[in-house]
Formats: C-alpha cells, sequence, structure tokens
C-alpha cells in the first residue's frame, strides 16, 4: 500500500482514497471527453459494440493505472449483466462510460464512475459528468455529496459493474460474475450549471 494511504484511521484513509478517486475519475472522463461530439455512426451490432469498446478503453487506458497505484491488491468484475456476491477481499467496479450508447448518439447525460467493495460492502464511489462538471461521492459512514445539487443518499448497494485495474501478473483474482451495477448515484435535484462548479455541499438524508 501506498505510504500516504497509511493513516491512523479507516474513515481518515478511505477518505483520503475517495479524493484521490475522484482525481483518476475525472481525468479519465476528460480523455474521453475529447472523444465527444458529432453522432458516431454504426450499421450492425459489431459496429455499434466495437464503438462502445472503443469508449471503454480510452477512459480505461487513464484510470486503470491511476486505480491500480490506489489499490494494487484489488480484485476486479468485468461482467455487469450477472448477479452474485463478491469472494473476500476488496474489488474495484467501475464503469468508464456510464451511459455510453448517449456519448456515441452525441447526448450529454453520461459519466466515469468508480466505486471499491470491501466485503461485499461499497465503501466508497465517486462519479463525473464530464459535460455539466458535477462530481458525485459517497463514503461509508461519511454520507455523500455534490458539486452541483442537494441530494439523498439512496440505500447502498452490496456490487457493481465493470472493468478494475487489472490483477498482477500470475493473480487469477478475477472475476467476470458480479452484482447488478455500480451503486447508484444520489439522485439530486437539477440546478443550472455555472462556468466554475460549486464547492461540494453535504447531502441532506
Amino acid at each position: 500500500m501506498p505510504e500516504a494511504l497509511r493513516t491512523t484511521g479507516a474513515t481518515a484513509s478511505d477518505a483520503d482514497l475517495l479524493a484521490r478517486t475522484v482525481i483518476a475519475v475525472r481525468e479519465a472522463a476528460s480523455a474521453l471527453r475529447e472523444r465527444f461530439g458529432d453522432v458516431v455512426p454504426y450499421r450492425t451490432r459489431e459496429e455499434l459494440m466495437s464503438a462502445l469498446a472503443d469508449n471503454d478503453d480510452t477512459a480505461l487506458g487513464t484510470l486503470r493505472p491511476a486505480l491500480t497505484r490506489l489499490r494494487p491488491d484489488a480484485g476486479r468484475v468485468e461482467d455487469e449483466l450477472d448477479g452474485g456476491a463478491l469472494p473476500p477481499g476488496e474489488w474495484g467496479v467501475v464503469d468508464p462510460a456510464e451511459g455510453n450508447v448517449n456519448h456515441l448518439h452525441a447526448l450529454p447525460e453520461w459519466a466515469v464512475t468508480a466505486t471499491l467493495v470491501r466485503e461485499n460492502r461499497p465503501v466508497l464511489t465517486a462519479v463525473h459528468v464530464p459535460l455539466t462538471g458535477e462530481t458525485y461521492t459517497a463514503l461509508a459512514g461519511g454520507g455523500a455529496t455534490s458539486t452541483a445539487a442537494r441530494c439523498a443518499s439512496p440505500r447502498p448497494r452490496t456490487s457493481a459493474s465493470a472493468s478494475w485495474p487489472p490483477a498482477r501478473p500470475g493473480r487469477t483474482r478475477t472475476r467476470r460474475s458480479c452484482g447488478a451495477s455500480a451503486p447508484r448515484s444520489p439522485r439530486c435535484s437539477s440546478t443550472p450549471s455555472s462556468s466554475a462548479p460549486p464547492s461540494p455541499r453535504p447531502c441532506t438524508c
């Protein structure tokens, strides 16, 4: 574990980890935003899947290395469709392009998300919506925050979807079947975005 993460209290350590995860998610979203613009044409299912994979790979190219540095021993999940509890330990779950089809259709409703699950319980999550500049975060025992609105935290889920940093060479701790989807981002009332995103505000639950 990196020296900077060795704090005396679990809450302090996880809060620091969340702050670093937010940075990683925003950087990945910035990379994906560079691909955003015109509608991406496709005529077949194969072309659609290829375009979706290109977006995933673009975000993961930034997200994977950053999250690997934060939690090199975390397992990973790769299939968002299957259900089931995760094995013991820490598992990273990301969606590198939440709303991927919207991105292809030049619609603004897409995001990059990352969640850490520990002993089958979500510990922290970060969601960044690059076209509005909104970032949503939640920390077990620490509540939820948003840079754009007051929100009410939904009941947390225990499993989530997508891909986390690859396991170290020789490791086989990869699970392709995990839970339904990442814990839902806080439900928030929409507010107009300004040129500079406002400071994070605690959610009222």
